[in-house]
């Protein structure tokens, strides 16, 4: 595959959507992918640490400032660099790019994967991130098509490999008492110069002699001058590490991070490493706030209020207990896999990944779990949970029934949905009920839905497939619309209470949705 990254870093953007797609294409390069980055030449960029990766770099030229005020001639610049290329995605991390610049990039590449942490604007795209906790994809039911599939939520965020290969000697972490190694890490550009004000409050706080502080810049930062100057006076050993290439190792080493809200909550998540993280940009507050809320960090609002919380934040840190309490918290919010997901979704998606079999008795124990979770039961029409004895019974008459298939739907060998279908005879009138693993991401039923549709028409010959659907379930009504069913109000199917949508086998075939 060769897959492009439109993005952007500066002093004013930071480095943050950068560092995130390199993460991405270093592993899309492992699965054979050739990536190339489009990206403006602004102060503070990181051409040369993309370039450093083997990554190819198309140079957009810098304007008067970081601002993109045209997303056509933004996308004309970005089309012009690829010439030659048969891109299968295009991968577009940068907020002032939507739909339109989506638009105009469209016929240029096969697909478009959004990277968004807004929520705020319509995109034209075939697959979107957003990598933030607490995110929920149906956030987005209005501002992408309907075959968008969404990759919500931490488990996705784009972490280098060495997190997640690291991520046991964080949960296994034995530092005991008062806080022996502190690391600050504010982000790339180290916006507002908090770092130094974090050194400045540390040195009036009360910690044991012994205590390392570990600061992280880029040899890049217009603070690195003070920062040092305050480094040497401090009362308690601190270093300025700079341009750190192994921070899984260094964080893993800590007993606390001082933090900006940014990716890297997601890093010290996935080690479980205990902090106090600071508000620096706005789009860092709803997932910062929903981790604290659950118990997974200490929160300061804004950097000018560290001279005043931080203190206290670190006196509350002095405990053991909290320090164990936060780690447990964060280390469940992500397990460092998210960029492996992500690659395998790009990859995926070349390929029919979608596969139909037959239930077998090894499936039950799954499909119980996936009828019995409460969004499943509740557009059941017998809406108790089953226990396993009535499960089993069920299977071994239905199983044996020639006129029902119990099915299950795989992508790349791994179940995710179950389907019943009724009245199966070649040529008939069948009727199909369905659900997909609780979790799943966006557009997951529709891919079984395609699946199963795919398998009635073409290897059992019927005729036309027929879903009931309770007039309350707006989700599966939508589904049903989306793949092309026409509501019939007068049909033989009809149950009292129920809708009726039907799909003739010629709808199917020359009518499909993509």
């Amino acid at each position: 595959m060769i897959i492009a990254f439109r993005t952007d870093s500066s002093n004013d953007i930071g480095t943050g959507h950068v560092m995130r797609c390199l993460s991405l294409a270093d592993v899309l390069r492992e699965r054979g992918a050739e990536c190339i980055f489009i990206t403006m030449e602004t102060p503070g960029n990181l051409i040369a640490a993309i370039r450093a990766c083997g990554h190819e770099v198309v140079e957009l030229p810098a304007t008067t400032s970081t601002h993109i005020e045209n997303e056509t001639i933004d996308a004309a610049l970005s089309i012009n660099g690829l010439i030659g290329k048969k891109v299968d995605w295009i991968v577009v991390d940068h907020y002032q790019l939507g739909s339109d610049w989506e638009i105009a990039m469209t016929p240029h590449c096969k697909k478009i994967l959004v990277i968004d942490d807004l929520i705020n604007r319509p995109h034209t795209c075939d697959l979107l991130l957003n990598q933030n906790h607490g995110c929920d994809p149906h956030s987005y039911a209005d501002l992408v098509p309907s075959h968008c599939q969404v990759l919500a939520g931490a488990n996705y965020a784009l972490l280098r490999p060495q997190f997640s290969a690291t991520r046991t000697t964080g949960q296994n972490r034995t530092a005991e008492g008062r806080l022996k190694h502190i690391v600050v890490t504010m982000g790339g550009i180290d916006i507002g110069n908090a770092s130094s004000k974090i050194l400045e409050t540390l040195a009036q706080c009360d910690l044991d002699a012994d205590c390392k502080i570990s600061v992280v810049l880029r040899t890049a930062s217009p603070w690195q001058a003070e920062a040092e100057l305050l480094a040497t006076a401090m009362p308690y050993q601190t270093n300025i590490l700079y341009n750190v290439t192994d921070m899984a190792e260094l964080m893993a080493g800590c007993d606390l991070a001082i933090t900006a809200a940014g990716t890297t909550l997601w890093e010290l998540c996935c080690l479980g490493i205990p902090m106090i993280a600071v508000i620096t940009a706005d789009n860092q507050l709803h997932s910062a706030t929903t981790l604290q809320t659950n118990g997974g960090l200490l929160l300061i609002d804004n950097p000018s209020l560290l001279a005043a919380e931080l203190p206290m934040r670190i006196q509350q840190c002095q405990q053991q207990s909290l320090r164990q309490s936060l780690s447990t918290t964060a280390s469940s919010v992500t397990d460092g896999y998210g960029t492996h997901r992500v690659a395998e979704a790009l990859s995926a998606s070349a390929m029919e990944a979608c596969t139909v079999r037959a239930m077998t008795p090894t499936d039950l124990e799954t499909v119980l779990t996936w009828r019995n979770h409460p969004d499943t039961r509740q557009h059941m029409r017998t809406r108790h949970a089953i226990d396993k004895h009535e499960h089993a019974s069920w299977f071994a008459r239905s199983s044996q029934d020639p006129a029902q298939r119990l099915l299950i739907v795989e992508e790349n060998g791994i179940p995710f949905g179950f389907v019943r279908l009724s009245n199966v005879a070649q040529g008939s009138c069948a009727e199909w009920g369905f659900y997909v693993a609780p979790g799943m991401p966006t557009g997951s039923g529709k891919k079984l839905g395609k699946a199963a549709l795919d398998f009635a028409f073409d290897s059992l010959a019927i005729s036309q497939m027929i879903g009931t659907v309770f007039p309350e379930n707006m989700r599966s009504i939508h589904f049903h619309k989306s793949l092309g069913f026409v509501q019939q109000h007068h049909h033989e199917s009809n149950d009292e209470g129920t809708l009726c949508f039907v799909m003739p086998a010629e709808f199917w075939r020359y009518g499909k949705t993509s």
